[in-house]
């Protein structure tokens, strides 16, 4: 395979004869394959690797970034397995297994691969590097699913007992009704999580994040004592801190009637996390209402909240606001956490993607003394961001500047 995608390589004009001879060296002293050693001595683009793979070997390419994998399709492979031959499973339709790879020439892994599934293998060509982003992302993410859902077959009587707990633990804030009270409590054996400080096993990257007030942290016991520190706790951490692993700007929790799923919105597409068991709904749903103070014993009526999760990451804290709103459905309440993430806020207004003559006009408009300049647009269009720039261009010490907004979503 070398030599022939060399040939084709300098028969295309992609490289020189001398830039193969040095990829070729490089090959014989530190091993690889040529495409990736042509990558590495940032001779040619991945992408341009993959695009002539699958002119020569007929073999379709993919862009990982517009998939969305199901949990099910990752376990068919272990993690160990895609490392080795940098590979990943992307969907299985009845006895065949769509394998994307780096290398659609290997059938070492591709028998093997057959051999541990019992699945005939259709290859496709994906670029190397996004393989291996990819195959961090979600097995990094299965990994913490299967943490949180271990035991689940004992968890429905956890589950009803946590809401029931829960409900007597939290005095609401709605209407000023308060929930009635139920002295049922979670024996210890039921549940062992400590939720001093969140440490998820998955998370490689060592990040821990607290719950914290709108100005302090808080001592989280409160919190223990009213969601009972159960295994729905695990949950809605992996979800809040994966959200966030995987850019989304949005996690929606949705209740059906014979089904119970979580999407996350990433540039604009919503796309399914997973489905916990119906038994489990309830209880996280009110899990989030406590984290988001919402009265939990109002289910009738609209709520607004907010959480505010503090993350450390490689030894650096990180301060995220979550937006949440829950709707009453016919099949239980619909709850929707928006991220507002202070660190993707774009205050520089020339970077705002804005055609020269159309951002001339809109400083114009934002720096007359009167009037009103109306910012629209779908969700994610970039209205924050638009009005938290202006806010910035026109914040000089000789103006007082007053917002009125509904709910503030950054403190500047």
């Amino acid at each position: 395979m070398s030599a022939k995608l060399g040939e084709i390589l300098v028969r295309e004009n992609l490289i020189t004869s001398q830039q193969l001879r040095e990829a070729l060296e490089y090959q014989r002293t530190n091993g690889g394959r040529l495409g990736s050693n042509l990558i590495k001595l940032g001779i040619i683009s991945d992408d341009v690797i993959t695009a002539v793979l699958s002119r020569q070997y007929g073999v379709p390419s993919i862009n990982l970034e517009l998939f969305q994998i199901e949990d099910e399709t990752i376990k068919l492979i272990s993690h160990e397995v895609a490392l080795k031959y940098t590979v990943l499973p992307i969907s299985k339709v009845g006895a065949t297994l769509t394998l994307a790879m780096a290398d659609p020439t290997n059938v070492f892994a591709m028998d093997d691969i057959k051999f541990m599934t019992g699945l005939n293998v259709e290859p496709v060509i994906a670029s190397e590097a996004s393989l291996q982003i990819a195959i961090t992302k979600y097995y990094s993410s299965s990994k913490a699913i299967e943490v949180v859902m271990a035991g689940q077959d004992d968890f429905g009587k956890i589950a009803a007992k946590l809401a029931r707990s829960s409900s007597s633990s939290s005095n609401g804030n709605g209407n000023g009704a308060k929930p009635a009270v139920n002295h049922e409590r979670l024996s210890e054996s039921d549940l062992n999580v400590s939720l001093d400080k969140f440490t998820f096993e998955h998370n490689e990257a060592g990040e821990e994040f607290e719950v914290v007030e709108e100005n302090e942290e808080i001592d989280l016991a409160a919190l223990a004592q009213a969601s009972e520190d159960a295994p729905v706790v695990r949950l809605v951490n992996v979800l809040l801190v994966d959200s966030l692993r995987r850019g989304a700007s949005d996690i929606h929790v949705e209740p059906y009637e014979k089904d119970f799923r979580i999407r996350f919105r990433i540039d604009g597409v919503l796309y399914d996390v997973m489905h916990p068991p119906m038994k489990m709904r309830d209880a996280l749903i009110s899990r989030l209402k406590i984290m988001s103070k919402l009265d939990i014993s109002e289910k009738r009526l609209p709520q607004d909240g907010r959480i505010k999760i503090k993350v450390k990451i490689d030894n650096r804290s990180r301060e995220l606001d979550f937006r949440v709103s829950t709707l009453p459905t016919l099949f239980g309440e619909k709850v929707v956490l928006r991220l507002l993430d202070k660190d993707k806020l774009m205050l520089d207004m020339t970077k705002l993607g804005f055609e020269e003559e159309s951002l001339k006009l809109f400083q114009r408009n934002i720096n007359k003394p009167y009037g009103m300049v109306l910012v629209t647009g779908p969700t994610g269009s970039g209205k924050t961001n638009t009005l938290y720039s202006a806010l910035q261009a026109l914040n000089t010490p000789e103006t007082n500047i007053m917002t009125a907004e509904d709910p503030v979503e950054f403190n500047l």
